[in-house]
């Protein structure tokens, strides 16, 4: 049986293997991956810097000459829940044409990058 994981270690795992395995292996200069440190602080959000809602990742991803994906990669554990605030992000952004997911697992993110 596979031990529960944290957001925390999920997150870790993602960005790890994007940037270590996939980017690194490929030899995907263009492609990148970033965290959104998006803590409530109220000073912070007051001017802009933090958003209430903002997905955990953001991913800009390119594959040899094919134009690239903007994903927004909201992290959680098998049973965490979005907030009502990562709820209204999600569909701002996909109403945009952008993609958002909810990954509660590095194998559901390595789908995602690789197409599957």
């Amino acid at each position: 049986m596979q031990e529960k994981q944290s957001e925390n270690n999920i997150h870790q795992s993602i960005f790890k293997w994007y940037h270590n395995t996939f980017c690194l292996s490929f030899h995907i200069q263009r492609s990148l991956i970033f965290s959104i440190p998006n803590q409530n602080h109220h000073r912070l959000a007051m001017v802009g810097i933090i958003k209430a809602g903002v997905s955990d990742l953001v991913v800009i991803h390119r594959v040899e000459n094919k134009n690239a994906r903007i994903i927004f990669v909201e992290v959680k554990t098998e049973t965490g829940k979005q907030s009502p605030s990562q709820k209204q992000f999600e569909k701002h952004v996909q109403s945009m044409g952008l993609e958002y997911y909810v990954i509660r697992s590095l194998e559901k993110f390595k789908s995602i990058i690789n197409g599957k």
